[in-house]
């Protein structure tokens, strides 16, 4: 399974938060900080579950 986690932090306990939720996820799991990071604009939609 894939999942995303889409998060913003302004002092990184929600970072922290989400790292730690990634890991207790199965499959894989990207981490997008919002207004950090780039958003993966190519690969949204692009599953058969989505």
């Amino acid at each position: 399974m894939k999942n995303l986690i889409v998060y913003a932090t302004k002092y990184g306990s929600v970072e922290n938060a989400a790292k730690l939720l990634a890991e207790e996820l199965q499959g894989t799991t990207d981490l997008i900080r919002l207004g950090h990071d780039e958003l993966p604009m190519k690969n949204i939609g692009a599953g058969p579950n989505i």
